[in-house]
């Protein structure tokens, strides 16, 4: 196939040392051939009525106990962790959630939102304008200043403080090559989450950065993309079994957000689509863990995001050819989604992570918009269409 590099498989099987760093990242034994569609459909609960029925008590086991939870008139005081007081990724992932499945509206008043954001708002370093207050866990500030900035958003406010940060960055030619080159290429797991300051600041535009720093942005981040893959980096693992990673789909994941934002075409489109779609495990979905498959969260949405995008970037001829085998991922992936989110048993004893909960959702939410766009119809027969979250929104 012209543009695309044959992933290996039973890479495992001759480098049995490296096995469960294979599994880890993602490269387990994919499903085999798929020529036709998977015989798996969406069945038990299509509407996720019990997932919205479970869904007060999701709210109330992510909210800081410290204040009254009001459940139509939310204010934000949520923890990314059950336990613990309010921080920045709670507050931010509960906004995006609640958005994709449109209760963020009847859930919150006006006055509701604007306390939500001034809690957003309040974790915005003067100095600097990043968001590094209230990261307990210390999680990559870039990727809390982009997540902060789509939650002001969908709240219809603005950051509080400017964009110092960018000028250093984003400033001139130069400094945009120097920040780029200064990403983590060697761990780009880490490194690709420097992107969540482009992304800022495409959602807030900013003075302290040249109006030219997306084009120069662009093309640094083009030279160091594999031009056969469509993928960035490649990771360790890819250079040593030649095979492509989830690793390395979720770290490119963050650059094709911003290509899909600048409104630029998917690179290597063919070659994406059949990385994607030979990662995906026989469970239906993408992460894997050593012992058991990963519930859904970032490795899918990661891929489903991937794949719609990449997807719809093909000519006529190729969506035709590969048009079976996506339609089956995204069943067998409908399929799992059912099995996690709509069984509020497992949905509480599998989801201890806002970020996670909330990459499920938009993973459903991305998976939906292509089935609609390759068939006209939703997958799920539910309240109001799960909105994914690009391209209105720079990250997530």
């Amino acid at each position: 196939m012209i543009g695309t590099r044959k992933l290996r498989r039973g890479a495992a099987a001759v480098l049995p040392l490296v096995m469960c760093a294979v599994v880890s990242a993602g490269l387990g034994p994919a499903v085999a051939e798929r020529g036709e569609r998977a015989a798996c459909a969406p069945s038990g609960d299509p509407t996720f009525s019990r997932f919205y029925e479970h869904l007060n008590i999701l709210l109330w086991r992510f909210y800081d106990t410290n204040h009254v939870l009001e459940p139509w008139d939310l204010k934000g005081h949520f923890t990314s962790q059950p336990g613990y007081t309010y921080d920045l990724p709670g507050t931010t992932d509960m906004v995006v959630l609640l958005w994709s499945i449109g209760e963020l509206e009847t859930r919150t008043t006006d006055k509701g939102r604007g306390a939500w954001a001034g809690l957003i708002r309040s974790f915005q370093d003067k100095k600097t304008g990043l968001f590094i207050r209230g990261n307990r866990r210390r999680m990559s500030v870039a990727d809390l200043t982009g997540r902060a900035c789509a939650a002001l958003k969908l709240l219809g406010k603005r950051p509080r403080y400017p964009f110092r940060w960018a000028h250093s960055r984003l400033g001139d030619q130069w400094a945009v090559d120097a920040w780029v080159a200064g990403m983590d290429w060697d761990d780009l797991g880490e490194g690709s989450l420097e992107m969540g300051l482009a992304a800022a600041l495409a959602m807030f535009p900013d003075r302290p950065a040249s109006d030219r720093w997306r084009v120069w942005l662009l093309d640094a981040i083009d030279r160091r993309r594999d031009p056969a893959t469509g993928l960035w980096g490649p990771s360790v693992l890819f250079r040593l079994l030649g095979s492509a990673t989830m690793a390395d789909v979720e770290a490119s994941a963050r650059f094709w957000w911003y290509l899909e934002v600048m409104a630029e075409p998917m690179p290597a489109p063919e070659s994406v689509v059949e990385a994607i779609l030979e990662l995906q495990g026989s469970s239906g979905l993408w992460g894997a863990r050593v012992l058991g498959e990963s519930p859904p969260g970032r490795p899918d949405l990661a891929a489903l995001n991937g794949l719609r995008y990449a997807y719809t970037h093909l000519d006529a001829d190729r969506r035709a050819h590969l048009e079976s085998r996506v339609l089956g991922a995204l069943d067998r992936f409908a399929c799992a989604a059912l099995r996690y989110l709509s069984d509020p048993d497992v949905l509480e004893s599998t989801y201890t992570d806002t970020r996670e909960l909330s990459s499920a959702v938009l993973a459903v939410a991305e998976m939906d918009a292509l089935y609609f766009e390759m068939t006209g119809r939703h997958k799920f027969a539910l309240r109001k269409p799960w909105r994914p979250a690009l391209p209105y929104l720079a990250w997530m």
